[in-house]
């Protein structure tokens, strides 16, 4: 069994998925999806954290973005939470788990994992990324080094054995963080 810790910035944009007790090593980390996301790794090569942190913010989540100065859907949820079982549902966040996979997913139940999204993977590390259609301002975007709009990111999965987690994930903490650049 795990614990998960999932940080992320309302206003700016961003989020750090945490595994466990894996403390993160600036030097151990592996950029993807054209630097948007970087996995942080233990020294076998399995992911401890994922984070989207660039400039002064990062990837937005889908209804759990401020979005013309009112929180948009569902607000935002934080404190720690246990799993009862393989999913767990706090305010627009959702976690599901089975043997095999990790998901996290973002936005009103009725919108989880629509056909219509774009979705990316990294079969080389066993992790994917789904993006909605809305486009709120991000910025500054790597690589762009300006102001962009970027797509809302709907769900995040990873397989279990990529990471340094053990399935099944008993708790959840959740927190809201400022980050700055």
């Amino acid at each position: 069994m795990s614990d998960i810790t999932f940080k992320y910035d309302p206003w700016r944009g961003g989020f750090r998925l945490a595994m466990g007790t894996f403390v993160r090593h600036r030097a151990d980390h592996l950029e993807a999806f054209g630097w948007l996301l970087s996995f942080f790794t233990d020294e076998n090569g399995r992911i401890g954290a994922i984070e989207s942190y660039w400039g002064h913010g990062g990837l937005r989540l889908k209804g759990m973005h401020q979005v013309g100065g009112w929180p948009h859907g569902l607000g935002w949820p934080q404190g720690l939470f246990l799993v009862p079982g393989a999913e767990l549902h706090v305010g627009a966040l959702h976690l599901r788990q089975n043997p095999e996979k990790l998901e996290l997913w973002f936005g009103t139940a009725e919108s989880v994992s629509p056909n219509h999204w774009n979705r990316q993977e990294d079969a080389c590390r066993g992790v994917a990324i789904c993006f909605s259609q809305e486009k709120p301002k991000a910025g500054p975007v790597p690589d762009i080094g300006r102001r962009a709009a970027w797509n809302l990111v709907a769900g995040l999965s990873v397989d279990f054995d990529r990471t340094v987690a053990m399935y099944p994930i008993a708790s959840l903490r959740i927190s809201l963080e400022d980050f700055k650049g």
